[in-house]
């Protein structure tokens, strides 16, 4: 239609703007270009898992990469073990209950008080929301 030529004369200039621009971003790393979508999620799951290499990568040290092929630096050693634990098998539930055993053989100690638990649910909910920003968590 009428509104069309005017967007129409101007196209291939438009278009070779948008392109010179868009390669400029890419060069300087401010966009990234994915033939497909990496796997990873934000939202935490049922039963979460993290990559396989993740998980070898927090048993040797805390230089973790991502699912966007970054490296991340984890320094909570509890954050580690947790990303060890993720291979998809386990409840937020049993993560408590397998961290809380961890710690517990780290501490040297053999259980804990109802009333102060060395780890809470809600401590590793938010470790697994930590794990999910940074792109450690698998779809």
């Amino acid at each position: 239609g009428p509104a069309a030529e005017g967007v129409k004369q101007d196209f291939d200039e438009e278009l070779a703007a948008l392109t010179a621009i868009l390669f400029r971003s890419f060069c300087a790393r401010l966009v990234q270009v994915e033939a497909f979508p990496p796997p990873l999620t934000a939202s935490i799951s049922e039963r979460p898992q993290a990559s396989l290499l993740a998980r070898k990568q927090a048993e040797a040290g805390n230089v973790i990469t991502d699912l966007q092929h970054c490296a991340i630096v984890l320094e909570e050693a509890i954050c580690r073990r947790l990303l060890t634990l993720l291979d998809g098998t386990r409840t937020v539930d049993q993560l408590v209950t397998d961290l809380t055993i961890a710690a517990d053989g780290a501490n040297g100690t053999t259980g804990t008080t109802a009333a102060q638990p060395i780890v809470s649910r809600e401590a590793v909910m938010r470790n697994l929301q930590l794990l999910a920003r940074c792109g450690l968590l698998v779809a």
